[in-house]
């Protein structure tokens, strides 16, 4: 009867022990959670910055600021959105061309 009493009472102490560890896992782990939506929260805004800072804008009253002066007026240079054609009259090019015209009926509908 002693055993079986010392035995109910230590199976309690661990489901209380075991209940407590784990409310103390669930704590730590809402802190994280919190912590790692803080840092998220923190990237984004950093990167707002960043996309601030880094416009051309921001850039041209920044070097204002540091004494730079404009000879000028102001110009945007923009990529070209396509490849210039190639020059066509290099032989290697017309013969290529030409083999590929040649071959391209023989390769079936399905290719372009």
């Amino acid at each position: 009867m002693f055993g079986s009493g010392v035995v109910a009472v230590a199976s309690l102490f661990a489901l209380v022990a075991f209940h407590v560890f784990a409310v103390q896992s669930t704590f730590t782990l809402d802190r994280i959670a919190k912590a790692r939506t803080n840092e998220e929260l923190r990237n984004e805004r950093l990167r707002a910055q960043v996309a601030t800072l880094s416009s051309p804008g921001s850039i041209i009253s920044r070097a204002e600021q540091l004494g730079m002066t404009n000879t000028g007026g102001f110009e945007y240079v923009q990529a070209p959105k396509a490849a210039p054609k190639r020059d066509t009259s290099d032989p290697t090019q017309q013969a290529l061309a030409k083999s590929w015209m040649t071959a391209k009926p023989h390769l079936g509908d399905d290719n372009p």
